[in-house]
């Protein structure tokens, strides 16, 4: 799991193993060290997408969106949690494809859908 943090967004990169245990119903699990303490960030199947951050971050995804897509072409889920008390956080979870690019040196790898909870 490749993991991209920033003050409003998340980004976490899923390869294909893991996709496959997710779509299990398995937590995936990545210890942040580089917080230098003990944090780790999570991704689970949940009834709803939603964000929960105590000591460690979760990101919970609706099994609905995880079952088949192991083997489906969707790139991944995006999506924003709204709480009227935080600022808004923008979470994509997407499938770790292999860089590659066609010959005119774009990307032909598609794009994550865009969800709403």
């Amino acid at each position: 799991m490749k993991v991209r943090l920033t003050t409003d967004h998340i980004r976490i990169r899923i390869a294909a193993d893991e996709v496959a245990e997710l779509e299990s119903g398995n937590e995936l699990v990545c210890p942040l060290r580089a917080l230098g303490m003990a944090t780790r960030l999570g991704v689970t199947p949940d009834q709803q997408p939603q964000v929960s951050a105590a000591r460690d971050l979760v990101v919970l995804l609706p099994s609905e969106w995880i079952e088949g897509w192991a083997s489906s072409n969707e790139v991944g889920f995006d999506f924003d949690v709204l709480d009227p008390d935080q600022p808004g956080l923008r979470v994509v979870v997407e499938k770790d494809y292999p860089c590659e690019h066609g010959p005119d040196g774009q990307s032909i790898v598609p794009k994550p859908k865009r969800m709403t909870p």
